[in-house]
C-alpha cells in the first residue's frame, strides 16, 4: 500500500491550511493511497542547538516529538507539506522541522521520495516558502511536484472560495500516488510529463487554466501575515 505522510504545519486546527491537506488526502484515497496527517503542532518541539550531531550522519540528538516526523518521512513514500504565510515564511513550528530535518539529508534516507507542498497566504509570501522546501526536496534527493498555491484570509473557512486551490490540491494527492507506485525507475522528468498542466505550469494560476470557469487567487484580500 503507498502510504503519503501529510504534514500540516499551521498552528490552527480547522483552518485554511487543514482545509487544503484535507483535500489532499482525499486524493490520496481516491488513488488507493493511504493517507497519515501529522500535526506539527502536536509535536514537542525544541529548537535546534547547533549541536552539529546531525552531520555525523545520526538523528538528532534532541529526543522529543520529532522523532516521530522523522521515522514517518522514512517509512513514507512520499510527502505533502502544508503551511501558512506567516511573516512572509513559514511559522516557526514548521521552519523547527526543517532545520531539524538535518541529518536526513545527510544519510539519503528520503533519496527517491516524493514532495510537493500546499501553501496558504492571503496574497503574498507564497513563493518564499515554497522555495525553501524546493530546495530541502533538492538536497534530500527527493522528487519535487509543483506547489500549489492557495489565496484566504485569516478567517477559518475562507480557503474554501479558492476552488482552484482546492482541486489542485486533491489532483496533487491522487498524482502521487500514482508516480510512487513507478518507484525508484522514474526520473524527473518523467514526473513532470506525467502531470497536467494545471501543477505544471505558474501562467495557467492567473488564467484560470484548464478550468476558465474556477476563480482564480483573490488578489484584492489585505496580507495576512
Amino acid at each position: 500500500m503507498t502510504e503519503i505522510l501529510l504534514l500540516n504545519g499551521s498552528p490552527r486546527r480547522g483552518g485554511n491550511v487543514s482545509r487544503l491537506i484535507d483535500e489532499a488526502a482525499a486524493g490520496v484515497v481516491q488513488e488507493g493511497g493511504t493517507p497519515r496527517v501529522i500535526e506539527v503542532s502536536d509535536l514537542e518541539l525544541a529548537y535546534c542547538e547547533g549541536c552539529g550531531e546531525c552531520e555525523r550522519g545520526a538523528v538528532c540528538a534532541i529526543d522529543d516529538g520529532f522523532r516521530t516526523l522523522h521515522d514517518a518521512m522514512i517509512s513514507a513514500d512520499g510527502f505533502i507539506i502544508g503551511s501558512p504565510v506567516y511573516g512572509w515564511f513559514m511559522p516557526a513550528q514548521l521552519k523547527t522541522v526543517l532545520e531539524r530535518s538535518r541529518s536526513l539529508l545527510r544519510t539519503g534516507r528520503l533519496r527517491g521520495k516524493l514532495g510537493a507542498t500546499l501553501v496558504v497566504s492571503a496574497r503574498r509570501g507564497n513563493m518564499n516558502v515554497a522555495n525553501a522546501f524546493t530546495e530541502f526536496f533538492r538536497n534530500a534527493g527527493v522528487m519535487s511536484m509543483e506547489s500549489v498555491f492557495g489565496f484566504a484570509g485569516f478567517p477559518k473557512g475562507e480557503i474554501q472560495h479558492d476552488t482552484f486551490a482546492r482541486r489542485q490540491a486533491f489532483e496533487t494527492g491522487t498524482y502521487m500516488v500514482r508516480l510512487a507506485r513507478r518507484g525508484d525507475a522514474m526520473s524527473l522528468a518523467a514526473i513532470l510529463g506525467e502531470l497536467p498542466a494545471v501543477l505544471t505550469s505558474g501562467a495557467l494560476r492567473k488564467t484560470g487554466g484548464l478550468w476558465p470557469d474556477v476563480p482564480g487567487p483573490h488578489e484584492a484580500r489585505e496580507e495576512n501575515d
